[in-house]
Parts: C-alpha cells; sequence; structure tokens
C-alpha cells in the first residue's frame, strides 16, 4: 500500500527535503506558527561491515550517478505530471518517469512493478525544455475538476502542469544511458518501540549523505518530523540504525495544546557531488 502512495507522495517528501536541510530536530507542518519543537530524538547507528558481495557499482568513471526513488508521470499531477500547459498557449508531452524530482528519459525498461523502487542511473543531465513533445493547442479547461485527484499532491519543481517557460528552462531531465533497480535498505527488525533499519552501499566509494528519519501523524491535517541521522558507509558496507518507531509530538492550535503520536515512515537520504546524486526516500514497511 505504502508503494502505491509512491507516486505522487515521495515527490511531495523530496521538494520538502530541502527545506528540511539544516533544521536538526525540528518539527514542520502545514500551519504557520502551530507546531513546536518536540523532544529531541537520538537515533543510534552502529557499524556492521560486509565483505562486498557481487560486483560494486561504479561511480566517477565519466558518467554521472543519480540514485532516486522511481516515480511515474501522470497527467493533471501537479507534483509529477506527464504533461504541461505553457502560458505560449502550447500543450506539451513531458517524460514518462523521474528519479525523485528530477525527470529521467533513456535506455531502460522499467514496469508498473518498479514504480516505488530505488533506481540507479548513469548519464547526463540537459535541458528540461530540449525534452518536451508539442502536442498542440492547450485547451481552455485543461485540468479543470482536477484539484484533489491527487491527494498529497504539492507542486514540483516544475510548478505544476500548468506552468510558464521561463520556470522550465531552468529545469534538467536524465538522459540515462543505463538505469536499474538497486536496493539501499531493508527492516531488518521491527517490535513495539523500535525499528532497526540497515542501510547498504552497493558502490565502490565511500557515501556520507545527508539522512534524517522522517516521522509522520495527523491532528486533523498531516503532521510530520524529520531527525537527523549519522551515517557514513563504506564501499560494498552496510549499516545498522535504530529507530524509535513512535515519537511524541505537540501541536499547539487556538484551543490548547494536543498531543500527537507520530510513527516512523521513511529514512531520507541527499547527496550532491559532481559524480553523483542521491535523492531518495527509503519507505518502511513497519507494522
Amino acid at each position: 500500500m505504502r508503494r502505491g502512495r509512491a507516486t505522487i507522495g515521495v515527490v511531495k517528501r523530496l521538494v520538502l527535503l530541502a527545506m528540511l536541510v539544516g533544521l536538526a530536530g525540528c518539527a514542520s507542518g502545514p500551519t504557520d506558527g502551530n507546531v513546536r519543537t518536540a523532544p529531541s530524538v537520538t537515533a543510534r547507528a552502529s557499524g556492521d561491515p560486509a565483505a562486498p558481495t557481487g560486483t560494486l557499482l561504479p561511480v566517477g568513471r565519466g558518467t554521472r550517478v543519480f540514485v532516486g526513488r522511481l516515480v511515474e508521470n501522470v497527467q493533471f499531477a501537479s507534483a509529477a505530471p506527464l504533461e504541461y500547459c505553457l502560458d505560449d498557449g502550447e500543450r506539451y508531452l513531458g517524460a514518462p518517469h523521474r528519479l525523485g524530482t528530477v525527470n529521467l528519459v533513456g535506455k531502460h525498461d522499467f514496469t508498473a512493478k518498479d514504480v516505488g523502487l530505488v533506481v540507479v542511473a548513469y548519464g547526463k543531465e540537459r535541458p528540461l525544455l530540449d525534452l518536451l513533445q508539442p502536442l498542440g493547442p492547450c485547451p481552455t479547461n485543461y485540468g479543470d475538476g482536477q484539484s484533489g485527484r491527487h491527494s498529497s499532491d504539492q507542486p514540483g519543481p516544475e510548478g505544476g502542469y500548468r506552468t510558464r517557460r521561463s520556470i522550465l528552462q531552468k529545469l534538467a531531465f536524465i538522459d540515462a544511458e543505463k538505469a536499474e533497480v538497486v536496493k539501499l535498505h531493508e527492516v531488518v527488525q521491527d517490535d513495539t518501540t523500535n525499528v532497526v533499519v540497515r542501510l547498504f552501499n552497493p558502490f565502490e566509494r565511500p557515501l556520507k549523505p545527508e539522512a534524517r528519519a522522517r516521522y509522520e501523524g495527523s491532528v486533523a491535517q498531516p503532521v510530520f518530523r524529520s531527525i537527523p541521522i549519522g551515517v557514513a558507509l563504506e564501499p560494498g558496507g552496510q549499516l545498522d540504525v535504530t529507530l524509535e518507531k513512535r515519537i511524541d509530538h505537540t501541536v499547539r492550535g487556538p484551543y490548547g495544546d494536543r498531543a500527537v503520536r507520530l510513527l516512523i515512515e521513511s529514512v531520507e537520504l541527499s547527496l550532491y557531488r559532481p559524480e553523483i546524486r542521491i535523492e531518495a526516500s527509503l519507505f518502511l514497511e513497519v507494522r
């Protein structure tokens, strides 16, 4: 069920990820000033080095590496649009998929079962406008009645399916020479109080990404917290991270404070280097 939500919801998460960087242990939410900082929670990481199995994936050999969760672009989806109506009055076809928030095309053969999984792609970035294919005039009622069709649909970098050429000309897409599903994590323990997540590094280079544990809940509307985790992975290595399964959180409202229990939802990884870009939400299937 969680994988089904990944098509649009993961893009919303990744759009918000930039807002979360640097907010160590801060509470966040969709209301203005109605969420206050919850007690600090520490994620405990313990090294568990593993001998590399099989061939490690290359990094820094002349082709940039992109890692992210595979998202299917959908018509009328603001977070991951398949088509665009631009301010020139024309409608354009975009890419069928994206990695995180970046559109993806190239040599791959993904199916519906791959959507929501983490993918590694080798290629280069090109201007997004070079990708668009004209479909003719944009109907005057294009997108009318589509509001709320995608429940977690917050506009992505393009600004939605109705947008401006000046916005798209600042964006790029991934032109992949090769792309495949890759395993970066698994849940190895899930009890009433803790979840242990095993993180993997399938690459031939060490990785030290920005990592955050994301907790979610609801008090009339969604509430989330993002907590930093220290992660460093040797080539072919693995790391066990112990996280509290649920945390307490307090939301301040006009009628007083309300307590809510937040459940661990995902581990968010981000890393931006010339040779590799990681922008991945690792969803946790917890009971």
